[in-house]
C-alpha cells in the first residue's frame, strides 16, 4: 500500500504529455522529488522500529549490534525526549510484539 502511494506521488511528478521533457529537470522539480523521497525515506525508518524492536531491545540491553543502536538512538532520545512521541511508540511497538 505504502509504495503504489509513493509510485503514484512519484508518477505524478512525472512530466505530462503537453509539456516539454527539458522542464521536467527543472530544479523546483528537482527539489520537489527529492523533498517527497527525504519525507518517505524518514517515514520508512519511524515505520522500521516496530519490525526492528527485539534486534533494538538486544542492541541496548543485551550487547547486541552496536550498529543497530547508533542507527535508532534518535528515535530513543526522542521518546526521552517527549511523552507524545514516548507514547506513540510505545502504542506502535505494542502492535508488532504481540
Amino acid at each position: 500500500m505504502v509504495l503504489r502511494w509513493y509510485a503514484r506521488l512519484m508518477s505524478s511528478i512525472e512530466p505530462h504529455e503537453n509539456e516539454p521533457h527539458e522542464n521536467y529537470w527543472s530544479w523546483k522539480r528537482r527539489f520537489q522529488r527529492s523533498v517527497y523521497q527525504l519525507l518517505f525515506i524518514f517515514v520508512l525508518y519511524i515505520l522500521s522500529t516496530g519490525p526492528m524492536y527485539w534486534y533494538c531491545f538486544s542492541a541496548y540491553y543485551l550487547n547486541g549490534s552496536e550498529y543497530i543502536a547508533k542507527l535508532y538512538f534518535p528515535i530513543l532520545r526522542a521518546c526521552e525526549m517527549s511523552d507524545v512521541i514516548n507514547d506513540f511508540f510505545d502504542w506502535y511497538i505494542g502492535l508488532w510484539i504481540l
